[in-house]
């Protein structure tokens, strides 16, 4: 069940992402995510909070820790996509996207480790698989890249390096991947007889953070007209990936729930390429591929 849901989640925000790619079109990309972080907001809001006998018992402390899980993730996520913003704005997807989606997967992997997650070795090959399979499907096409062609000499892997770490919006796109896997950490914290308590949270957190964040900078805070459908979309998958991202985490452990939710690239590379047209290049379908095996170690540990 585990497996399902993380999957699923990935699914989702896979699509949230298409959307917002597509909605981002008509407006800017920050005020598509407030649009789509309040529409987050509401939906937690309209449903219906898990009241058994052990979340009465809990009592204020019990509500008062998962609200503060929750506006801790909210805070760490709505930094993570002011910040991909940012880095897509200044530096080359090449960079920003691939790093963004690893440090996701990697911060929450590694701490689930470090606080005691025993794995079976199949799931720890999984999860190896799985983080350089999120690089290699996020990479776009050679084509597609602005950087010119450089002598054999200047290609050679020390020089590569420097200047990869010279890269414009590479220090957005760590610190992006830092705020999207602090979501993952903290939201997975908030105590299970919180229910939807902590999304909640989250959202008026990032809401308060991204629309003050527009405010100060002088940007519109809500998207046009003709881009608020989409934002509404965007809002509405964003949220039910969070909620399965909350359902898997409950159930299983944080490093594989992580590893598998991060693998949402999988899903807006399909849809591109389903509805746009896209083609995958080599890179591309090796992390598919690599991805298919990854799922299939975690799935049978």
């Amino acid at each position: 069940m585990t497996v399902v849901l993380a999957l699923a989640a990935a699914a989702s925000w896979g699509s949230s992402d298409f959307v917002a790619g597509i909605a981002s079109r008509r407006a800017s990309g920050l005020s598509v995510v407030v649009a789509a972080h309040l529409t987050g907001l509401l939906a937690p809001c309209s449903s219906r909070l898990p009241s058994s006998g052990a979340s009465r018992k809990t009592g204020a402390a019990g509500w008062g820790a998962a609200a503060g899980w929750g506006a801790a993730a909210g805070i760490c996520g709505g930094m993570g996509a002011a910040l991909l913003y940012r880095g897509l704005a200044i530096g080359r997807m090449g960079v920003v996207a691939p790093v963004t989606a690893a440090g996701a997967a990697a911060l929450p992997t590694a701490a689930g480790l470090l606080l005691g997650n025993g794995l079976d070795p199949l799931a720890l090959v999984g999860i190896a698989l799985a983080l350089p399979a999120v690089v290699l499907i996020a990479l776009p096409h050679p084509g597609t890249t602005t950087t010119p062609a450089t002598p054999a000499r200047a290609r050679r892997p020390t020089r590569v390096l420097r200047r990869w770490l010279h890269e414009p919006g590479l220090a957005e796109a760590l610190l992006s991947g830092a705020g999207f896997g602090g979501f993952y950490l903290f939201l997975e914290r908030a105590p299970a007889d919180g229910g939807l308590l902590p999304l909640i949270a989250a959202r008026v957190a990032s809401v308060l953070l991204l629309a003050g964040f527009a405010v100060v900078t002088g940007r519109r805070v809500l998207p046009s007209a003709g881009a608020r459908a989409g934002a509404v979309a965007v809002g509405a998958l964003d949220v039910a990936a969070a909620k399965l991202y909350l359902f898997a985490a409950r159930t299983g452990p944080l490093p594989v729930v992580a590893v598998l939710s991060s693998l949402y690239p999988v899903t807006t590379v399909g849809l591109a390429r389903v509805i746009e047209g896209e083609r995958c290049h080599r890179w591309q379908v090796a992390g598919l591929v690599t991805a298919g095996v990854a799922v299939g170690l975690l799935s049978v540990a």
